[in-house]
């Protein structure tokens, strides 16, 4: 079983490695096609909308798309079944499933689009976190590396939309809170930055 083994993890890490590549360009080439793009001002979600969704949407669908299809042969590649099988498969089939979902409800969408994308980073991270037992350095330490910056993104979303949600009261919230309430509520993402950094 050996054989059928290792080819499935390589036809697996051969869609990964595709999918991520694609997308790392497609995104570059969006953000040089969305006016004054700014990667510390701007939410990469930004990209979704306006002159440079086209390439964005399509390439971290693409993305979703490929993630799914190495979730099937990494599945595969798990013989005979174990429960850590299942697991890791089960990952990374809902960071493809994020994935994808991003690419099609963009910021627009609102609540829908926040719940693929906090999809996307939780099990994305955890994907990557579990990828490092499957695989030999130094890609076991990059995949390390790789899953703990997407969940720190996890936890940066899920902590600006809890900023966002709260009551914008000066009497409970101190002025550099209020003020970055009110930023959150409008599309003003780099003021909305700037104003949290002020919290730190």
């Amino acid at each position: 079983m050996a054989g059928p083994m290792v080819d499935a993890r390589k036809v697996a890490g051969t869609y990964l490695f595709v999918g991520v590549a694609q997308f790392v360009v497609g995104m570059m080439i969006a953000e040089a096609v969305y006016p004054d793009y700014s990667i510390s001002g701007n939410f990469i979600s930004d990209l979704g909308v306006g002159p440079a969704a086209p390439i964005f949407n399509a390439s971290v669908a693409l993305l979703g798309v490929f993630v799914l299809a190495a979730a099937y042969f990494l599945r595969k590649s798990f013989l005979p079944r174990t429960a850590w099988g299942m697991i890791v498969t089960v990952f990374f089939l809902l960071a493809g499933a994020g994935a994808v979902g991003v690419g099609i409800f963009t910021e627009e969408a609102g609540a829908i689009h926040t719940v693929v994308s906090l999809v996307t980073f939780l099990f994305g991270a955890l994907a990557a976190i579990a990828t490092f037992t499957l695989v030999g350095p130094p890609l076991r330490y990059l995949s390390l590396v790789l899953g703990i910056r997407l969940g720190e993104q996890f936890l940066v979303s899920v902590h600006l939309r809890q900023l966002a949600a709260l009551p914008a009261d000066e009497e409970l919230l101190p002025p550099q809170l209020v003020r970055c309430h009110e930023l959150a509520a409008v599309d003003g993402a780099e003021e909305m930055v700037e104003g949290i950094h002020r919290l730190t």
